[in-house]
């Protein structure tokens, strides 16, 4: 409900960025209507009360540093505070009696700086939507090869100036308009042909020279459409692969919240140790909101029920940590790798192992019958690499099986 609150006021609060900067002359706040200033003096408030809330949730207070949405946030309450409560101040101690500013031009320039930073409150938007979250990290991630791809546009551009540069020699009209100097040049070739439309810019060329016109076209070809393309593709894909992996991320992170809250309120730990017995693990995967957890990350809950014969195979109870790690190698989407081959012989060279043990005590067993001696009692062995294989654990781990 809080969260849902916050998210309804910051929108209200980008609604209302826009009417103030339409409707809202007034350079300081303390000079506008009164409707303007009850309103940010109201968003500042629940700005920073939302903060302070927060901020007191923190178990330990020294985690809030490390939070970088949280010291996002305090930054955009303290330029609010400094816009709301701060400026106004400063605007009134620093006029005369008589109306007059004797702070000069400062606390304007300062109050028109502050209310264009305003804009940065809309950022929080992208804290309550993940779709916007996917976008804002493809184009993070797509930043090198957007850097480059501009590169490859400018160097592209400044071969084309050169050329046309040496093509226009002689012919007045472009010599002295569009080519005139490489600055003119490229500024011509740029906003002529990248960013406008350019059939008004190929047919004034044409008129002088076809030639240069047929060689503005190719130039359309190669730095407009070739190049500005291939930076499209290369946003579109980075994205596609951003999106992938964060979905994925929400995925898991809901399904371990969900069966988190049923083992941690009680409903799926019995003994209250934090650990899950296979007893409890079955009853888990019972239960409708495990289900539905587990099947939005692509698990089979038929196959995890079957799968716990393995996990359980020693009797010793699971950590959360490594019921998680063996719930997700039952994910349909998971790849094969080189690691999970080598695992497999691993399990299976164990297993024939534990078969080839079993079998050599039963021919000592059979043969001390038949020889009338004391049979020497069996070992019972444990499969320590099944469970390994299965829930990846450490080498420390192991050992302590084992």
């Amino acid at each position: 409900m809080f969260e849902r609150i916050t998210m309804t006021v910051i929108f209200l609060n980008a609604i209302w960025i826009g009417v103030d900067i339409e409707l809202n002359h007034a350079d300081v706040l303390a000079e506008a209507d009164p409707l303007f200033i009850i309103a940010e003096n109201l968003f500042c408030l629940f700005f920073s009360t939302e903060l302070t809330i927060r901020f007191l949730l923190y178990t330990r207070k020294i985690y809030a540093l490390r939070d970088l949405w949280f010291l996002f946030d305090l930054f955009l309450v303290v330029l609010m505070i400094i816009e709301t409560w701060f400026m106004p101040l400063v605007h009134v101690f620093s006029t005369d009696p008589a109306g007059a500013s004797t702070g000069g031009l400062s606390v304007l320039r300062v109050a028109r700086i502050m209310r264009v930073l305003r804009t940065a409150r809309m950022a929080r938007l992208v804290r309550f939507m993940p779709e916007l979250m996917i976008l804002v990290k493809g184009m993070m991630v797509a930043f090198r090869s957007v850097f480059f791809t501009l590169l490859l546009l400018l160097l592209v551009t400044y071969v084309f100036s050169v050329a046309f540069m040496q093509f226009s020699r002689g012919i007045v009209n472009l010599e002295t308009t569009l080519f005139r100097t490489m600055g003119t040049t490229v500024e011509t070739l740029i906003l002529g042909c990248v960013l406008t439309d350019q059939a008004g810019l190929i047919r004034e060329v044409g008129k002088d020279s076809p030639i240069i016109a047929a060689l503005l076209i190719v130039f359309i070809l190669v730095g407009s459409l070739t190049v500005m393309n291939m930076l499209l593709g290369v946003l579109v894909e980075a994205i596609k692969t951003v999106s992938t992996i964060e979905r994925e991320q929400l995925e898991v992170d809901f399904a371990k919240r969900v069966l988190w809250e049923m083992i941690s309120k009680g409903e799926a730990d019995s003994d209250g140790d934090n650990k899950i017995s296979e007893e409890e693990y079955m009853n888990v995967l019972r239960k409708p909101e495990a289900v539905t957890a587990l099947t939005s990350l692509g698990v089979d809950v038929e196959a995890a029920l079957d799968y716990g014969k393995l996990l359980f195979e020693d009797g010793e109870p699971l950590t959360f940590g490594d019921f998680m790690r063996g719930i997700l190698t039952l994910r349909g989407s998971n790849q094969t790798t080189v690691k999970d081959i080598v695992d497999l012989r691993k399990f299976t060279g164990d297993e024939f192992s534990q078969v080839h043990e079993v079998l050599n005590g039963l021919a000592q067993f059979v043969v001390s019958q038949a020889a009338g001696h004391q049979p020497p009692p069996l070992q019972p062995s444990l499969s320590v690499s099944r469970r390994h294989s299965l829930t990846s654990r450490s080498s420390n781990e192991r050992e302590s099986i084992r």
